[in-house]
């Protein structure tokens, strides 16, 4: 029986949401003394960033974004069309 991968508990994906709600995801992770990972593809990768910031100017000053990574992920459309879509993975902790 093959089992499907667990998701991590300490990524935040970053989507369509108001920032808010990734915000107080990641506040709520760093309080639990872990650090934690936004990932985010495309358009929301501008949003990564900000919930980045937003959480070190008004939640913890002394936050650190200790890797970043960035790449490039092929998709495949419902059409069967491919592309490829950036993504960036940011780990911050305390």
């Amino acid at each position: 029986m093959d089992e499907a991968p667990e998701k991590r508990d300490d990524t935040v994906y970053v989507g369509k949401k108001e920032l808010m709600v990734y915000v107080l995801a990641v506040v709520s992770r760093l309080n639990e003394g872990r650090d934690v990972r936004i990932k985010a593809r495309g358009k929301a990768i501008s949003s990564a960033v900000d919930i980045t910031q937003i959480v070190k100017n008004k939640f913890y000053s002394t936050l650190q974004v200790k890797s970043f990574d960035i790449t490039t992920e092929d998709l495949t459309g419902e059409d069967g069309t491919r592309r490829k879509v950036s993504s960036v993975l940011l780990v911050v902790g305390k």
